[in-house]
């Protein structure tokens, strides 16, 4: 399991899993993989409560947030140390708005992009 290997966090991306009730109908993780890893917004809506996509984004945002924060502590790191970076591959930039939300407006495959970007030039610095 690489997210136990390198200490992540599993953050649902199924519209349907985040309702607390519907476990048997929408495959969540079982028992056992829920308590190896960190597993966030399973289960977490009543079914009876309308839940939307924009709800789910602000979620998302804080839960991948958390993850990352508690990556950095884990890892003896200050947020700044994993952030800083970050912030500078997505925005070109060392003082943006908060990282997180500053992302949510560039988009996801915009950000993946230039994180991509950063990578592969980080590699040819270090060849």
């Amino acid at each position: 399991m690489t997210v136990l290997i390198r200490g992540g966090t599993v953050i649902n991306a199924d519209s349907m899993q985040v309702y607390g009730e519907l476990r048997v109908l929408t495959a969540r993780p079982a028992a056992a993989d829920l308590l190896a890893v960190p597993h966030r917004l399973y289960g977490t809506v009543p079914a009876t409560e309308a839940y939307s996509v924009g709800r789910w984004l602000g979620d998302a945002a804080a839960a991948i947030e958390e993850a990352l924060r508690a990556f950095c502590e884990a890892n003896d790191w200050s947020p700044k140390e994993l952030f800083m970076p970050v912030r500078i591959a997505v925005t070109g930039r060392t003082a943006t708005p908060p990282l997180f939300e500053t992302m949510e407006v560039l988009g996801k495959e915009r950000c993946r992009r230039r994180l991509r970007q950063a990578i592969e030039t980080l590699k040819t610095i270090k060849s």
